[in-house]
This record gives C-alpha cells, sequence and structure tokens, in this order.
C-alpha cells in the first residue's frame, strides 16, 4: 500500500479511518455482515505505554444514540486490553482478536502498528461486527504507513477478516491471494 513511516503525521488518521470505514462498508463481504447494525462507530488511538489517549474517541459514520456510549466504551476498552496483552507478549500479540471473550463482552477491532522509530500505536474500532471493525483498523493503519502488506494479512488472518481485506485493499503484485483458506 506504501512505504513504512518514520513518525506518524496525526494529522493523516482521521482521514485515513474515514477512507479505511467507506472501503469496507463496500466490500461485498463485509455488506453481509452489515444488515440490521448502525453504519458507523468511534475511533480512537492510543500510544503504548502513554496513559492518555492520542485520539479521544470519535465519531466515523452515524451511530444511534441508544448505542453511542456503549461504543465509546468498548473502543477504548478494546485499545487498552490490547496494550497489556501487548505488553506481556510483545511478539505475538497484534490483535484485540486475540483476546475476544464475547461472553464478557471483550471483541475484537483493535491492532498494532509501528513506526520505523519503534513508537507503538493503538487503533481502535468499535461500532460494526467485529470483523469490519478489524478490517477498518487494518487498511487505516496500512493507510497511514504503520503496516506493511504481510503484517496486515497476518492481523487480518487471525480475525478471519482477510476476505474484507482482500476487496479492500490492492496488494500489487507482491502479494497473491491464492484463495486456499476459502
Amino acid at each position: 500500500m506504501g512505504e513504512l513511516v518514520n513518525t506518524l503525521s496525526i494529522d493523516r488518521v482521521p482521514n485515513a479511518v474515514n477512507t479505511a470505514f467507506a472501503d469496507v462498508l463496500k466490500a461485498p463481504s463485509a455488506q453481509k455482515l452489515l444488515e440490521s447494525c448502525d453504519t458507523g462507530g468511534y475511533f480512537c488511538l492510543k500510544v503504548i505505554g502513554r496513559e492518555e489517549l492520542l485520539i479521544e474517541p470519535m465519531l466515523i459514520g452515524e451511530v444511534s444514540d441508544d448505542n453511542k456510549d456503549e461504543y465509546i466504551e468498548l473502543c477504548q476498552e478494546k485499545v487498552h486490553r490490547l496494550e497489556a496483552e501487548f505488553l506481556a507478549d510483545p511478539q505475538h500479540v497484534r490483535s484485540s482478536y486475540q483476546s475476544r471473550d464475547p461472553e464478557n463482552n471483550k471483541w475484537g477491532g483493535a491492532i498494532t502498528g509501528f513506526d520505523n522509530d519503534g513508537t507503538g500505536y493503538l487503533f481502535g474500532f468499535s461500532g460494526l461486527p467485529e470483523l469490519c471493525d478489524e478490517a477498518i483498523m487494518v487498511v487505516a493503519v496500512m493507510e497511514v504507513g504503520l503496516l506493511a502488506d504481510d503484517e496486515a494479512l497476518e492481523i487480518a488472518e487471525i480475525s478471519g477478516s482477510d476476505d474484507i481485506l482482500w476487496e479492500c485493499v490492492d496488494f500489487g503484485d507482491g502479494i497473491v491471494d491464492d484463495g486456499s483458506d476459502r
């Protein structure tokens, strides 16, 4: 999708999330999941190791008033849970999907991204079905240059959102979808 960046440009993040959101909503695999839900959610961004959020929950798309508070809470819960899991196992944890627990309202939809200086970021979204939340974050993190193509596919395969990712991203000639997992 592009070259990895040395430092994240915060100004680019909201546009990247909005673009990823629009791309995922158009993906045929996502449309099947979106039939009876809100058409939006809340996004937040955190730097690994810092207490405060870098971007407080912001509305993307449209959300009913009934769900607003829940989605705000969930997007923050996802990044905080992912941070704790990542700090415990930085070699293997890249997605909140890896610690999902539906019985306790813990879902996928947050992923890590790193700039070339090693700063880690946690991107979280809540409001759509979790595979769509996850795919939006993967596409957005790729868009801002914090996730290489192979890493994006690896994260998407963890949650099973790779079909959506393939429909949203042109990987060029470097990576080929052999469809073997479908």
